[in-house]
């Protein structure tokens, strides 16, 4: 279709032009598939002595699979030949089998969008005589949402409002000595994609017993960690892991089982969301909250 661009970033983190307008272009106003919003599951039962269904649980929106049909004009068959092997070549699943591709398109609005998937298919290319073909490329995607690629952030700073501790004892170094106070602030953070999304959260020390609440969906993280300076946390709600970097060895350490037993992982639901941070013996520091907009369609 006029107007869109795609390019495919492979398991190498090489990105390739898949239509680049001279050699390959999108063949026709049919040419795209599998990019619009997906058919949703919805768990439901019957109601008993009633007509329809009762929903008794979330819409599920299942994998992805999109294709993309491609049409190409050469001087020869001999460069007909070349292009196409060149392009499988490109777009080849076996590159490294534990890991996935990045499809990204930009509208003919100037939007972009990303989606994690992996190449899949390329059939035997029509022909139209020996110098016209087309390719029909097919993309698997785990994960059915599309993504603004751009990483949206938000630092949340962590100051002690206690002052200065006395007697003053000042160093070139580290400057005046703050006294050490209980961190209780709320800040709001903007989901502004279609569905939610799922964030992952650093936590600054000096300062111990983290935790950072969704006051929207309800959801609680609460840490048992004591962090000196120069200390971590990163919380990744999507691969579910808790990792603690320990400045004095500069080792990184798996800390799941620091959870309190009402912590859960957690999305940002869409439109606001107001965390509820806390933690004590902070001087300073700051909790960096970072996520990717998500949307249901191209």
């Amino acid at each position: 279709m006029a107007g869109y661009k795609f390019f495919y970033t492979d398991q190498d983190g090489i990105e390739w032009t898949i239509n680049d307008g001279s050699i390959w272009v999108i063949d026709g106003y049919d040419a795209m598939i599998g990019f619009g919003v997906l058919d949703v599951d919805v768990a439901s039962e019957r109601r008993p002595y009633c007509d329809g269904t009762t929903q008794t649980g979330r819409p599920y929106t299942p994998e992805r699979l999109m294709g993309l049909r491609l049409g190409g004009y050469f001087d020869s068959f001999t460069l007909l030949t070349a292009a196409v092997r060149t392009l499988r070549g490109r777009l080849a699943t076996y590159k490294d089998v534990d890991s996935i591709g990045v499809l990204r398109a930009t509208t003919p609005d100037g939007v972009t969008r990303s989606i994690s998937a992996l190449f899949v298919s390329y059939p035997d290319a029509e022909h139209d005589g020996p110098l016209f073909c087309k390719a029909h490329l097919g993309f698997w995607a785990p994960d059915p949402f599309f993504f603004d690629p751009t990483l949206q952030t938000l630092t949340l700073a962590l100051s002690s409002p206690g002052g200065v501790t006395f007697p003053l004892a000042f160093d070139v170094t580290t400057g005046l000595p703050f006294a050490t106070s209980t961190i209780d602030s709320h800040d709001a953070i903007q989901n502004a994609g279609d569905v939610e999304t799922w964030p992952t959260i650093r936590i600054y020390g000096p300062g111990t017993n983290p935790t950072v609440e969704n006051e929207t969906t309800g959801n609680t993280m609460a840490l048992t960690q004591i962090l000196d300076a120069g200390d971590y946390i990163d919380v990744n709600m999507d691969a579910g892991t808790v990792t603690w970097f320990d400045a004095t060895d500069s080792s990184t350490n798996n800390i799941i089982e620091n959870m309190s037993d009402a912590s859960v992982f957690y999305p940002l639901a869409r439109g606001e969301n107001m965390l509820h941070t806390t933690m004590s013996g902070v001087t300073y520091g700051s909790v960096i909250v970072s996520w990717y907009n998500r949307f249901a369609s191209l």
